[in-house]
């Protein structure tokens, strides 16, 4: 909501969004963390909007960070997910690379508004492949379909062929949550993610996970195995 008697953002002229654009980008860029957000705040022209994923992206990776995130902005940035950031997104290696790490940062956390953070952006990759089956053109029809379609848009070789994710054929490892197991394999997993390789220090064939959605944990798994 607009605070009375100030213009929204998209009432400004068009060289005046640029500039606070710009200047919601450059903050993010150097790490201003809180001028981004200010900026951002309904008290400035109602919120200058994030202008593209990688703001978004990048935003998210200073909240996550830092002490900022436990007050809830955290939870804000994953509600303000959409479309069309993923599709930013998926222009960059380094960016979706970063998003996958986050999200599986985020998803394993200890903090409980965190996990439930993480849950709104697996509810957020539902609606997104719910509202591409409205769309005449073909639409992946599992996760790592949609993360080799993404990451096919830039020049990486994927650490594995992708028919290999959340596969058994040639599987060593095996993740269970609740009543679904999500196929691994060990070594790509521990070389590609500091995080995979704590949680399979010690471990056997079978891994019980709790604190995180079987899709956010797809997802996040198929995205490591992803980018290189």
């Amino acid at each position: 909501m607009v605070p009375e008697g100030l213009l929204s953002f998209y009432a400004l002229s068009t060289p005046a969004q640029q500039t606070l654009s710009t200047a919601i980008y450059c903050a993010l860029e150097v790490g201003r963390l809180q001028l981004a957000l200010k900026l951002h705040s309904e008290q400035v022209f109602g919120g200058v909007p994030w202008p593209n994923g990688h703001c978004w992206m990048k935003a998210l990776e200073l909240v996550s960070e830092s002490a900022v995130g436990i007050g809830g902005q955290l939870k804000g940035l994953l509600e303000e997910f959409q479309d069309g950031y993923m599709l930013d997104l998926c222009c960059s290696e380094s960016d979706l690379a970063s998003f996958a790490s986050h999200l599986f940062t985020i998803a394993f956390s200890q903090q409980a508004e965190s996990r439930a953070a993480a849950e709104i952006l697996s509810h957020q990759y539902s609606a997104h492949h719910s509202s591409s089956r409205k769309h005449s053109n073909p639409v992946p029809s599992t996760a790592e379909d949609l993360l080799v379609k993404a990451v096919g848009r830039v020049e990486s070789q994927p650490m594995i062929d992708p028919k290999f994710i959340d596969s058994p054929e040639l599987a060593d490892i095996r993740f269970r949550l609740g009543d679904k197991i999500v196929y691994g394999h060990r070594i790509v997993l521990v070389n590609a993610s500091e995080r995979f390789r704590e949680m399979l220090r010690g471990s056997g064939g079978l891994v019980p996970i709790e604190d995180v959605s079987y899709e956010v944990f797809r997802v996040s798994e198929g995205c490591v195995c992803m980018c290189d």
